[in-house]
């Protein structure tokens, strides 16, 4: 949702085509693509995080360190 925010928010003053320009601007194209890659990082850990501690008692699958 934010990286759809990002782009709808170029235009202002009811400007219609939000897509016009887009590549022009490299530091625009910087920060949405270091956006969508910071998301999908997000996710995948929380999800990685959440497997790893869906057991039984909320601690199967954690990895304990070996005595």
């Amino acid at each position: 949702m934010t990286l759809f925010n990002e782009v709808n928010a170029r235009k202002i003053h009811g400007q219609r085509n939000v897509f016009e320009g887009l590549n022009r601007n490299p530091v625009f194209v910087g920060i949405w693509i270091s956006t969508a890659f910071a998301q999908v990082y997000t996710v995948a850990q929380s999800r990685l995080n959440t497997l790893e501690t869906n057991g039984k008692n909320g601690t199967e699958g954690v990895p304990f360190p070996s005595d």
